[in-house]
Formats: structure tokens, sequence, C-alpha cells
């Protein structure tokens, strides 16, 4: 069990993965996390709802204490608020939260062994997560993390003639959004090019790339520029390194650098993580408090701790994982009145690990949040099971919630064939299912 703080601050990045043909061009970023070559990488990636998480345009939410639980993917979603900063010419404040998903398993192709494996969301070499904690994530309220996930070309007689590049867009909810961007010089500028387009999800989401301008640009349906590394230094923030910049429809403009986070108001609200994915995480979460008259700042604590973990989800074609498998997890949140979130999790509680809630002997331990107790004492107890749609695909979905004497029951059921890999609208509406009921 490791006792952490952590730092505050946006976790802004750009990174492409390194693909055969992504070896081109980095862009610079805030904070670069380069998916190097290796054992581990993913093939072209599509919206799946069985690997969703945060709220999906095709999400069917209903409310649980401190998020929701998705009916249509069988996701839990939970955010812990650590603040909420009023920002110039909006209503919606700045707000710093841990965020969670239970959707933490992927498949994720290993070259070595040239087949899948079960892979926690955010390791190997495949689509890098804005996890800090491993399967929990820290965000501040304006702040997306961008990669590049895949690239596809044509060439004919030794010339491309196109080039696909797809990004991921982490929002600040942890919702995923793909973007298909078509390169308009694929000849010459494969797959650093320019191209514009909207997010796949119909989610209003839209992005830029500029080849001649390293510029990278992806706003939100209302307007908002919810990702930037450029602008910063064409407004002359820091001449000698370019900052992130976040900027609603207003003009009004959020830096973020590798040390500081300054809101609208032009006020430090905290420090940024210069490293998202180190080991261990970021330990200070000093967020502004124009009470202190002391220090400024509240300070917030985290607790985090490894666990073992195991997968039997037995799909076919993808390898389980079942040696020496591990999750990164948050096991307590102290907030700065010194009231306190606990946390455990599926895995196995005989081993000894004060983290781990469910008994030896089962076939799987799958790491997913089993248990959280709210500062107020009130426990909600969680309960997953494996479901296997019409098309074969395989994950945990969370099956019922419990609170002191109620339980909510949410079942998912088959009801026609076909999936998702077949037909995405199949897989989102008419192949399954869920009842929900509370007793």
């Amino acid at each position: 069990m490791k006792g952490i703080t952590i730092a505050v601050g946006s976790r802004t990045s750009f990174c492409r993965g390194q693909r055969q043909r992504l070896a081109g061009r980095l862009r610079a970023c805030l904070m670069l996390a380069i998916i190097a070559a290796g054992p581990f990488a993913m093939k072209l990636p599509a919206q799946n709802y069985l690997t969703s998480t945060g709220t999906p345009t095709f999400a069917a939410p209903y409310p649980a204490e401190m998020g929701a639980v998705d009916a249509a993917s069988g996701n839990l979603h939970l955010e812990i608020s650590l603040g909420a900063f009023p920002q110039r010419a909006t209503a919606t404040p700045l707000v710093p939260k841990l965020v969670y998903d239970s959707h933490i398993w992927v498949p994720q192709f290993d070259v070595t062994t040239n087949s899948e494996v079960w892979t926690i969301l955010g390791l190997g070499m495949g689509i890098t997560a804005p996890r800090t904690y491993g399967t929990w994530g820290f965000e501040v309220g304006n702040s997306s993390t961008l990669i590049a996930v895949s690239d596809q070309y044509k060439i004919s007689n030794g010339t491309v003639t196109f080039c696909e590049v797809d990004y991921l867009l982490w929002d600040t909810t942890g919702t995923q959004h793909y973007f298909p961007i078509v390169v308009t010089d694929p000849s010459n500028n494969c797959p650093a090019g320019s191209g514009s387009g909207y997010a796949a999800d119909s989610s209003g989401y839209y992005m830029v790339t500029s080849d001649t301008s390293n510029l990278v640009n992806v706003y939100a349906p209302d307007g908002t520029l919810v990702f930037n590394y450029w602008e910063g230094y064409a407004q002359n923030v820091n001449p000698n390194y370019p900052y992130t910049v976040v900027e609603d429809s207003n003009g009004n403009y959020l830096y973020s650098n590798n040390a500081t986070e300054t809101d609208t108001l032009g006020r430090v609200v905290g420090t940024t993580m210069v490293n998202g994915y180190s080991t261990p995480p970021p330990t200070t979460l000093p967020m502004f408090n124009s009470q202190d008259t002391t220090t400024g700042t509240s300070s917030y604590s985290v607790t985090t701790a490894v666990i073992p973990v195991k997968t039997n989800f037995q799909q076919s074609g993808i390898t389980d994982c079942t040696s020496s498998c591990t999750a990164e997890i948050i096991q307590s949140v102290v907030l700065a009145d010194n009231s306190k979130y606990t946390f455990l999790y599926d895995c196995d509680s005989t081993t000894g690990n004060s983290a781990c809630g469910s008994p030896g002997g089962q076939a799987g331990y799958y790491g997913t949040l089993t248990s959280m107790t709210l500062p107020t004492g009130q426990t909600i107890t969680y309960g997953y099971s494996n479901f296997k749609d019409a098309a074969g695909n395989i994950n945990r979905w969370i099956t019922s919630k419990t609170t002191g004497t109620t339980m909510w029951s949410y079942t998912p059921l088959v009801t026609a064939n076909g999936g998702w890999q077949r037909s995405y609208s199949c897989a989102l509406v008419g192949c399954r299912k869920v009842t929900i009921t509370s007793c």
C-alpha cells in the first residue's frame, strides 16, 4: 500500500503511436508520452460499447452516487470533485476531479505471440489512457488528452495516394472520441499532414491539423477550443516553450505548462502533472483556496495500492491475463476537511491485500471497484459479471448496485443476432436489452 498526495493541474497531451507509418514528426506538446514500438500495438480503433468510458453519445445513464451506471454499455462511471472555481464569462466552473470507469480491460495485439491479450486500458503499448492512478484518472475541468492511435494509407506506383490518421480524444469526463482525419496532401505528408473532420461518434467535436503551422486544434460542440498546444506560443505566453491553451467561445484562455495551471481569471489554481504516467504518481494536490490566508491552498491526499488480478473472459482468440497481472488503484481519498472516501476492489482478499474485497477461490479477479464508502459513512457495493454479446464480444458488465437495503439490478440480455462488429446501430440499440430493477 502506498500513501501519496497528488499534484493538481491539467494533463493535456498530444502523442503519436509509433506503429510503422506513425514514426513521422512528433509535434511538441506540454507533456509528451510517446508510445514506443514494443510488443503491444493497437489494431485500427473503432467505437466499441464494451470498452467505452465516460459518457458517450449512445449512453443510457442511470444515476448513481458520485456518477452513473450506463445501461447501454455496462460501465460504472464515477467523478469525485476536488473543487469548483468560477470562471470568466461562463457559468461552467473549472472542476478538478478524480474519474473512474469500470471498463478497464481491452484486447491488445501482442506482436511477439501474434495474438491478442487482455490488458488494462493504458498499459502495454496500445492506446494510452489519461489515467494517472492506473484505473483512475485525474482531470482538470478544461483539460483533454489527444493521441494518434493508427493510420491507413494506399500506395500506387510508389506514391501515397490516400492517407488517413485516426486520433483519439479523451475529454474531461473520460469519454473517448475518435477522429478519422484524411490527409489533404498524402503524397508528401503522410501521416503528419493537414486535415480536418468531425468525431466519428456524432458528438460534434471537430479537429483541425496543419503540417505548415504545426497546429492541432480540437473544438467542442459549443465552440470551446478544448485541445491546443501551439496557441500559447502565438499569444507570447512563453516565447521559449509552447503552452497548452484552452479557449472558450468568448476568447477567454486557460493556460497549462509544466509547472502551473492558470485559469481564465489569471489565478494559479494548482500545479500541473509533469508526468501523468510516473511511478509513483504525483504526490501533492494543493488546490487554490482564497480563504486560507497562510498558504492560499487546501491539501488533498490519495492512498494508492497495487492489487493482483487475473481475467477469465475465455473469449476465443484473446488470451486471458493470468500470470503476474496487477492493477494500480486508489484505496482512499482524504479531503481538505479530513473526511475521506475509501474503496475496495475485485481481488483476492485472502492474499492479505487491504484493498481487496472479494473472497478467495474465484476463477477471475478483474480489479473493478466493488465498494465505495462515502465521507458520510454510507457504503455502496457493486456487482459485475462477464457479458457476451451476439457477436461474441465479452467484457465486464455492472449488474448490481446496493446502497443500504436498496439494490439496483442491471441485467443485460442479448435479444437479436449481430453485434458491434457487423452493425454499429445494432450494438447500441437492438442487440441487447437491459432490465433495471430496484428492490
